[in-house]
């Protein structure tokens, strides 16, 4: 057989491992195939959709976490405080409060974390409409 073959089910075995090792635990296999057996949580088509959402927020951070990073790298000092003031002004209600409640000079800072959150806000938002 194609060594190729082993080559891609290594991988795609790692990264099974990788996605569901923090719902799941060290080895996810046997928590997993429990679940699609016995039918918990929705069984075979809970964990694909689980499985689909995942996958897809695995595979977008690191776009998403190097446009981020390449985007504050490119700020200068007060360009830096007027994106987080403008953050804040758009988001800072749905931020936690111990980050947003001294002002926007406390969250520059933590501005590249949640901008890297940021999807996920949006996400969690238009699913409460």
């Amino acid at each position: 057989m194609d060594m190729s073959f082993y080559e891609s089910a290594y991988m795609a075995m790692a990264t099974f491992r990788i996605v569901f090792r923090p719902k799941y635990g060290e080895y996810p296999e046997l928590p997993i195939y429990e679940r699609l057996i016995h039918g918990h949580e929705g069984g075979i088509n809970g964990f694909v959709q689980e499985a689909i959402e995942a996958l897809v927020e695995h595979f977008a951070s690191v776009p998403i976490a190097n446009r981020v990073d390449e985007f504050i790298d490119s700020l200068l000092d007060d360009e830096l405080s007027a994106a987080a003031k403008e953050y804040l002004s758009k988001y800072g209600q749905f931020l936690p409060t111990e980050v947003t409640g001294q002002g926007a000079h406390r969250f520059t800072p933590f501005l590249a974390k949640f901008l890297k959150e940021h999807p996920k806000l949006l996400l969690k938002l238009r699913s409460i409409r």
